[in-house]
């Protein structure tokens, strides 16, 4: 093994522990805060804030346009040794960000003027939930005007200082909350509050990391190109269609619950929501934590090393994933019983069942669509991602009014069709790209959902067996179950490489 080799490895395991450490930091603060906000303000008041967040994802699909391949783009000219490139892209990015940012504000401020009017608001929350979205708006402007900062950390690997400014932030987030709330009258205000302070908080510290790790980098006027936002644009066109299509197709479910079943069903689903969400979040962390070796891979043209670096984030983030959603689907009806004392357990594993499922898949192939971002080949998959999204929005539609379906139904309809679009279009379309066999990134895929499904399965039967009255029995339990699932998945998935090593010893 070469010496670039071990320190790539070791730059790997360092942001892998840092980012995994920084995720669980900021998932155990959630699921202490968000139960609090719920039992504070009430679901129904709750769910205006994942609301909100949606329509901040809904409103920067056009800015994903340009910021989605910028960290491709200058991070390649970075590895080229070509700043004055780097540095045109950079200002590029910047300035039009900055032009982004007002015509967004302009749209979301008569977004909240007839906010009453487009969601079904109680008309003693009106005021609020409006102040809410003004606040959470204005952090989402403060992280599009600065989000090419984020592109140093991302470009010189240091996955390590993203985690650490993560866990900074979460950690900032848990302290204002105790502030607002524990000195002031409850109010749903405070939460779009602190994510204004949040967003602030980031953008210094991303432009901090961008003076240390790339001095090489500066933003001029005189940098600006519209060839390079053309470019930008036209790459990242592709980008803003998937996302149009991954909102349509998941993200709208909560709106499309609130207006079709009203605020009650939203609140069910706006806590269920919570822990894939975080799922999804774990995912997209560690997928971070490969894609710019990849990206470096594909600089070089390096086709060997760069689906080597693919299985290798496909096993390690598959394994992690999948050894946690099998426990906590195991646990789920504990889990909400202690989180939601409230609400029915049963109820909500169900239909948490219904809307984790897809992230088995997920977990193993988001780099793979990750790759074909890298590759700059994400037209045909957006296309298929947008049909999809709209065929979701219909069905749904048609289930709600001409059959009358129950609101499952909804998040029903988007896993299947989302579970199509992962497991079996993205592999055919990237492995025609890469022409290799489209069963070499499939296989642990399969392995991981036999595992999960079993691994769940007994996961289930066993808590029947424990009292868990308490989040002290509940942890040990889930931290035991926890750490057989992952030994049970490693050995599935790395089988003959622990058959080898284990042999070598015996040997030695």
């Amino acid at each position: 093994m070469s010496i670039e080799t071990n320190t790539s490895n070791k730059r790997i395991a360092i942001n892998l522990i840092s980012n995994i450490v920084s995720f669980s930091s900021t998932l155990l603060i959630s699921l202490v805060l968000t139960p609090f906000l719920i039992n504070t303000l009430g679901k129904e008041t709750y769910s205006f804030f994942p609301l909100a967040n949606n329509f901040v994802s809904y409103m920067t699909i056009v800015t994903n346009a340009l910021n989605s391949m910028a960290n491709r783009f200058i991070t390649i000219e970075i590895a080229k040794k070509n700043n004055e490139k780097a540095n045109m892209y950079f200002s590029s990015v910047f300035y039009s960000n900055i032009i982004l940012s007002a015509i967004l504000f302009i749209i979301m401020f008569f977004i909240v003027v007839f906010l009453d009017k487009i969601l079904d608001i109680p008309i003693n929350m009106v005021a609020s939930i409006k102040i809410l979205f003004s606040f959470v708006f204005a952090s989402m402007i403060v992280n599009v005007a600065t989000s090419v900062f984020g592109v140093a950390t991302f470009a010189k690997n240091r996955i390590d200082l993203r985690a650490m400014r993560e866990l900074f932030a979460a950690i900032c987030r848990i302290v204002l909350y105790i502030l607002f709330f524990i000195f002031l009258p409850p109010n749903i205000i405070y939460v779009g509050i602190v994510a204004l302070i949040i967003a602030l908080i980031n953008f210094i510290i991303q432009f901090i990391f961008t003076k240390k790790l790339l001095p090489e980098i500066s933003f001029s006027s005189k940098n600006y190109s519209f060839k390079a936002i053309k470019e930008l644009l036209f790459s990242g066109m592709w980008n803003s269609i998937s996302n149009l299509g991954n909102i349509l197709l998941c993200g709208v479910n909560l709106l499309l619950i609130n207006i079709l079943y009203g605020a009650n069903s939203a609140g069910n689903y706006s806590i269920v929501q919570t822990v894939p969400t975080f799922i999804n979040g774990t995912i997209s962390m560690l997928t971070g934590v490969f894609v710019p070796i990849i990206t470096y891979k594909f600089a070089e043209q390096n086709k060997t090393e760069l689906i080597d670096e693919l299985k290798k984030s496909q096993k390690i983030i598959g394994i992690l994933t999948c050894s946690v959603i099998a426990i906590f689907v195991g646990l789920s009806i504990p889990f909400f019983r202690l989180w939601t004392p409230k609400e029915n357990a049963v109820y909500l594993m169900l239909l948490t069942i219904i809307v984790i499922f897809p992230h088995i898949f997920v977990s193993t192939l988001w780099p793979v669509f990750n790759l074909d971002i890298v590759m700059n080949k994400v037209k045909q998959p957006s296309i298929i991602m947008l049909m999809l999204g709209i065929i979701n929005i219909l069905v749904a539609l048609i289930s709600k009014n001409i059959f009358n379906f129950s609101m499952e139904i909804v998040p029903m309809i988007s896993s299947l069709l989302f579970v199509f679009w992962i497991l079996i279009y993205i592999p055919i379309y990237t492995c025609k790209n890469l022409k290799i066999k489209t069963i070499s990134i499939l296989i642990d895929t399969f392995k991981l959902l036999i595992t999960t499904i079993l691994i769940s399965m007994m996961t289930f039967l066993l808590q029947k067996h424990f009292c868990i009255e308490n989040w002290f029995s509940f942890f040990i339990i889930g931290i035991v179950c926890g750490v057989i699932a992952l030994l049970i998945n490693t050995v599935i998935i790395y089988g003959n490489s622990i058959n080898t090593i284990i042999k070598h010893l015996i040997k030695k």
